[in-house]
């Protein structure tokens, strides 16, 4: 089942999609804005995903990124964190709104196949 973002959404700690959710669209009129607290507005976890994110709309990070240590990511897919790597199988993001944030977006490693 896709997921589809078409109305404003105001999150404090981001949004954490899953298996199910793929692939993720943003339309014009959505919009996602992580608060404070988020390490970033849109994340999809590693391991043997193959995310597909559509945006036309606006996905921001707003937060700091506790842990990170360079501030929050409009997109993040996969994580590394004090070392630890879980890459995602493959991503794919196709923006034509935009994507904010101290770091606009990040993809960990991609596993070798």
């Amino acid at each position: 089942m896709a997921k589809t973002i078409s109305t404003p959404t105001s999150v404090s700690a981001g949004i954490t999609i899953a298996s199910a959710d793929n692939p993720v669209t943003i339309t014009g009129t959505g919009t996602i804005v992580a608060g404070t607290s988020a390490v970033s507005a849109l994340y999809g976890p590693g391991g043997a995903y193959n995310w597909t994110i559509a945006n036309n709309g606006l996905i921001t990070g707003t937060g700091t990124g506790t842990g990170t240590g360079t501030g929050a990511a409009g997109i993040q897919l996969g994580s590394y964190v004090f070392g630890s790597v879980n890459p995602v199988n493959a991503g794919t993001v196709t923006n034509q709104g935009t994507i904010g944030g101290a770091r606009s977006a990040s993809l960990s490693p991609v596993q070798a196949p």
